[in-house]
């Protein structure tokens, strides 16, 4: 029982655990009658299959949606600990009242676990994991400057592609965990931002995912071209710039500065382009191949790409009430 209710929780932490008592107060008052004045007057198979036939039907009718799913995953984990079913089937009250304290241990442990080691509130998740969301951003930006084929510092170890692989995933799955901690928000806590701007906000982060996945694989494509080493030069201080941003908003998401960062990303990008034209106007097709050349091309669409998805996440944190958020609240 404690392993059904604890599994729905830690699938679905945007569940706030008081959720849980009223339906487990019902399943155990429902269950109760089934035990005492029902279970017992059977007297065949028969007649339990259709009792547990009508028990299923009734608690997935009634708590279908997708908000109800600790009631219905409640109501059914209850029944059938309660009902004790075995070929030689006993009643005793002693049984029924033990198994039904029993859940006064049960949500102590859930409510211990729902609050440690961090705050279960919607709005501390929902920034908590943009902290989370932009450190992984942060290392991944450091691992634009790899060459898995060079014998220098450049060549990543082992540990460090296990934690590429792992900040990959975070960037992969944050985005839609973030969406459901935001659709969670109360509305009334929110003052002067609307549930509409948070889910702008997330898809935001979802496009920035996106983007970041998409630079990953451009540049492992492309990482056997050279094309000297201004353009190296200005890779590496694009990256740095943007390392440098990911860093300040996993420190504090609210810092995003839309026009700075507009200024600083557009200025790096331009000159990145004019040296990377520069270098393949030197080079003949021999020494690059236009395969490769298009590659490189299509490696800045990608550094364009991230850039602008940073910028708009920037801007539509400025109608983000973000002291509302980080607000304490008990």
């Amino acid at each position: 029982m404690t392993g059904s209710l604890g599994v729905t929780l830690a699938t679905n932490p945007q569940l706030p655990m008081r959720l849980a008592f009223k339906p487990v107060a019902l399943s155990i008052a429902f269950a109760s009658i089934l035990y005492i004045f029902v279970m017992p007057r059977l007297s065949s198979f028969t007649e339990l299959g259709w009792l547990i036939f009508a028990v299923t039907f009734a608690i997935g009718y009634l708590f279908y949606k997708p908000q109800q799913i600790l009631g219905r995953v409640a109501g059914l984990a209850i029944f059938f600990t309660m009902a004790g079913i075995s070929n030689a089937q006993s009643y005793s009250f002693l049984s029924l009242a033990n198994t039904a304290l029993m859940f006064v241990l049960v949500f102590m442990i859930l409510a211990l676990a729902a609050y440690v080691p961090f705050s279960p509130q919607p709005e501390k998740a929902f920034v908590r994991l943009l902290r989370r969301f932009f450190r992984s951003c942060e290392y991944l930006v450091s691992t634009l400057g790899w060459d898995p084929d060079s014998d220098s510092a450049r060549r990543p170890t082992r540990l460090q592609r296990w934690r590429r692989s792992y900040h990959a995933g975070q960037i992969a799955t944050l985005p839609q965990t973030i969406s459901l901690w935001g659709k969670s928000i109360d509305p009334k806590l929110l003052a002067g931002t609307t549930p509409e701007q948070l889910q702008a906000l997330a898809t935001d982060i979802q496009a920035l995912g996106y983007r970041m996945q998409e630079t990953l694989e451009a540049r492992a494509a492309v990482r056997s071209v050279s094309t000297g080493p201004e353009v190296q030069n200005e890779i590496d201080t694009w990256r740095t710039g943007l390392k440098e941003i990911f860093r300040r908003l996993s420190l504090d998401p609210d810092a995003a500065d839309h026009a700075g960062f507009r200024a600083l990303l557009d200025a790096k990008l331009e000159r990145l382009e004019a040296h990377i034209e520069a270098a393949l106007n030197k080079a003949d097709t021999i020494s690059i191949p236009a395969a490769k050349a298009e590659r490189a091309y299509g490696l800045l669409g990608t550094h364009r790409g991230l850039s602008e998805a940073v910028i708009a996440f920037a801007k539509q944190t400025a109608v983000i009430d973000w002291q509302r958020l980080r607000e304490a609240r008990f």
